[in-house]
C-alpha cells in the first residue's frame, strides 16, 4: 500500500479522494467551468492529449492566515509530490 500525496488515493495513487466535492474530467476546447463554494477540501483531475489547458480563477476569496490553508493548487506535472502553482 502507497502513501499518497495530497489529492491521490487508493492502494495505487491513482484514485482521486472522495471527499464530497471534485472529480475528474477530461478538457476539451468547448470551455468547462468548475465551480467550489463552502469550506470544503475539493480535489479535481483534468486529462488532456498533451493540449495546453487555461486557468481562469475568478471569485476567489479565501481568508489569509499564518499557515495558508484556504487555496487553489494546480498541480502541473507528473510528480504530484511536488508543490504546484497556489492562488489564495
Amino acid at each position: 500500500m502507497c502513501k499518497c500525496p495530497p489529492g491521490l488515493a487508493g492502494k495505487t495513487c491513482e484514485e482521486i479522494p472522495q471527499v464530497g466535492c471534485g472529480g475528474e474530467l477530461v478538457a476539451t476546447p468547448i470551455w468547462q467551468e468548475l465551480s467550489h463554494r463552502g469550506k470544503r477540501m475539493c480535489y479535481w483531475r483534468i486529462k488532456t492529449d498533451n493540449a495546453r489547458i487555461r486557468f481562469i480563477l475568478s471569485n476567489v476569496n479565501y481568508r489569509c492566515e499564518t499557515t495558508c490553508r484556504a487555496y487553489v493548487e494546480i498541480k502541473h506535472n507528473s510528480d504530484f509530490q511536488q508543490t504546484g502553482f497556489r492562488a489564495w
